[in-house]
């Protein structure tokens, strides 16, 4: 379970760290799913969000809105991820992490803790606080462990839900603590980059 943390935890840091080039290319991206190129939906009226429960508000984040999928070796790296409002300097902002440590994203549910260690998934999100953060996958001990559902890959666009507890991160002194916001009601519609 120690190795599964660390694993865990690196992998998180790893992907959350991530340089973002969606903004510096035009068009597709090669290194998609189910295709060795996958051009980024050209609608750009469409509806893309990822919404979720937290407590009793349904949050609904439309801004900057995208999946990135990345190679990392031999692992391949899926990132969903949304912003609570685009001139938010402090991005409030909600990244949704799968690394398949072998194969590629497909239809299915993923869950934390995955026995066979073919996967791991994480989250985070940033209620825009220089102070703390919320994070999934990191805890072994969870009340409510994250799992993210993939309902369809088609035409550069992946959709799906997702929920389960995420526990409170101190920025200031580095403590993942035993408070937690339960994400429920979970759902995601996004281009794939």
């Amino acid at each position: 379970m120690k190795r599964l943390s660390s694993v865990a935890l690196l992998s998180f840091l790893l992907f959350a760290c991530q340089k973002d080039l969606s903004y510096q290319e035009e068009g597709g991206v090669s290194g998609g799913v189910n295709s060795p190129a996958i051009a980024a939906p050209s609608d750009s009226s469409a509806a893309y969000y990822v919404k979720f429960k937290s407590g009793k508000e349904l949050e609904q984040f439309n801004f900057n809105t995208k999946a990135l999928l990345s190679d990392a070796g031999n692992a391949k790296s899926l990132v969903l991820q949304a912003s609570a409002n685009a001139d938010n300097v402090k991005k409030e902002s909600i990244r949704l992490y799968l690394t398949f440590l072998s194969g590629s994203p497909v239809e299915g549910t993923y869950k934390q803790g995955d026995p066979e260690f073919k996967y791991l998934v994480s989250g985070s999100y940033n209620p825009a606080d220089a102070n703390f953060t919320y994070s999934a996958g990191l805890n072994p001990a969870t009340e409510l462990p994250l799992s993210i559902t993939i309902t369809s890959i088609t035409n550069g666009v992946i959709k799906g839900s997702f929920k389960g507890a995420f526990y409170k991160h101190d920025l200031t002194t580095g403590i993942l603590t035993s408070d937690y916001n339960n994400y429920s009601e979970g759902e995601f519609n996004l281009p794939i980059y």
